[in-house]
């Protein structure tokens, strides 16, 4: 069982169920994953493409370095433009088609993963009760262009080899309470750890040699 910090340094328990909690049976949390990610960067390249691709052949271009012009032509819009536009508008309904989450299934104690792709859609168990270790928050430090450090949270799992799987989207600072008490009633739903995380921490685990990892919440004492 990992050693229970408090304070300022976490927590680190198991949480237990009341027996008159009203649970629902699903709970969603939003996640933006890496597919979505990927449209909405493909829908910035196609839009460039594409006002690109009408620049140049509607309005020619001018190389600043060999100043030389390029007059227009007309094919390469002919050519190229539709395809970039009809990528774009796929790229956009696709976007707008897709939603991408996690679901807890409080009944059967197991964590769903949702995938929604246009007229695509499914859930698959992603963990099951007896994989999940722990259910907790871990806070990472970002720095701005100014040199200033901004702290975002989420909420994490941790399953039974140790590995860290994000289930939320990183919240800045005014989420953390939320995001530990959603941490704490999941953990007691699931049977597991709950790592409560204080400010400015970020969660550490540790393998033990074939046994169950070990959380400890590491505190930055320069968070800013």
């Amino acid at each position: 069982m990992p050693n229970e910090n408090t304070g300022e340094t976490g927590k680190i328990y198991k949480p237990t169920l009341s027996p008159d909690a009203q649970i629902p049976e699903n709970i969603k949390i939003n996640l933006e994953s890496t597919f979505e990610i990927f449209l909405d960067i493909l829908i910035l390249l196609s839009i460039i493409a594409s006002i690109t691709i009408f620049c140049i052949g509607g309005c020619g271009s001018y190389n600043k370095h060999t100043r030389h012009y390029t007059p227009a032509d007309t094919r390469v819009l002919f050519t190229y433009l539709p395809a970039a536009l009809l990528l774009t508008g796929f790229a956009i309904v696709g976007r707008w088609k897709t939603d991408n989450y996690y679901i807890f299934d409080t009944k059967n104690k197991r964590i769903l993963y949702h995938f929604k792709f246009i007229m695509y859609e499914s859930s698959k168990t992603y963990l099951e009760a007896y994989d999940i270790h722990a259910i907790g928050v871990n806070g990472e430090k970002h720095y701005k262009k100014s040199g200033k450090a901004d702290w975002c949270y989420t909420l994490v799992a941790v399953d039974k080899q140790g590995n860290m799987i994000s289930l939320s989207d990183p919240e800045g600072d005014g989420a953390l309470n939320d995001l530990n008490e959603k941490a704490d009633g999941l953990a007691a739903v699931v049977g597991c750890f709950a790592a409560i995380c204080p400010k400015y921490g970020t969660l550490d685990v540790s393998a033990t040699g074939g046994g169950e990892p070990v959380l400890t919440f590491r505190v930055d004492g320069d968070p800013y």
